[in-house]
Order: C-alpha cells, then structure tokens, then sequence
C-alpha cells in the first residue's frame, strides 16, 4: 500500500493496512503538517482531500530530488528537467505534451511513478509522446484530467 510506505508490521490488532494510512495521515494532521477534509457520510473513504502546507511540501520536495525519490517537472515555469533520469518517481505539470517532454522521460526507464497533472484539460495523444512499454517497472500512472484524442488511454498502459 503506497508504494510499500505503509508496512504490515504496523498494524494494530484488528487494523487493516488502510486503518494503518488514516493513523498515519491523522498524526501528520494532528502536528499540522497536512490538511485534511473528512467525509462524514462515507464509511469507506473518510476523507475527501489531503493538502500539504506549502512550506512542508517545498521541504518535501526539496528532500525527495535530493534522496532521488521524486522530481516534479514544470517547464512553464522554467524548471530545468537534468535530474529526470535519476528519479523513480516522476510528477510532470503542464498544459500540453509534446515530443520534446518525451525524450528526457523515455531515458528513464525504471521510473515507478508517472503522474501526468494537467493546469487545464488538455486534449493530448500520449501515444505519440511516450512509449509507455520501455517503462517495466511502472507501478503508478496517473492520467487524472487529460482528454484522449483516440477517446481511450494508450494500449500499453492497461497491463
């Protein structure tokens, strides 16, 4: 459970791993390290949102590039990307996709995470930018907000 942050070993009698996380995002809560909305009326998912204050999320990403854990790509706002092929853990940030993105994601191919977060909703062909199958060890990929030119998500990431 996220990305073998939350361990079996932790768990209490009775808990499930989820019972685990919701422990854990309640302690970050509780020393207002995140911010939480709770959901009253599910019982499954008891939380609606999650956010970081900004100055833990610029800490977290400032450790995260450091230890190699994740980058976060944002060429509109003049972010360099030299340090792609070194994380396993890739958010990128943009309103569209284009060839010259997928160069330097295609040299890493052991990232584990892939999180495409649009500013808008995009329309984009991924096909045409990244080859989703050079990616075996991808365990996360996140498309959340993009709209397909084919209408579907690309064939080699449903396995």
């Amino acid at each position: 459970m996220a990305e073998g942050m939350i361990f079996s070993e932790d768990k209490g009698r009775g808990e499930t791993l989820r019972d685990v996380a919701e422990r854990y995002l309640f302690e970050l809560a509780n020393r207002c390290m995140v911010q939480v909305k709770i959901d009253e009326t599910s019982v499954y998912n008891r939380f609606k949102s999650c956010r970081l204050h900004d100055l833990i999320r610029d800490l977290s990403l400032s450790k995260g590039k450091k230890e190699g854990f994740l980058e976060v790509m944002d060429r509109e706002m003049g972010r360099e990307d030299s340090s792609i092929c070194k994380t396993n853990r890739l958010a990128i940030h943009l309103k569209r996709l284009d060839n010259d993105h997928s160069y330097s994601i295609g040299e890493n191919k052991n990232i584990r995470s892939l999180l495409f977060l649009p500013k808008n909703r995009p329309v984009i062909n991924l096909d045409r930018c990244i080859a989703f199958g050079i990616f075996k060890y991808l365990k996360v990929l996140v498309l959340e907000g993009y709209v397909f030119e084919s209408g579907n998500c690309p064939k080699e990431s449903k396995n």
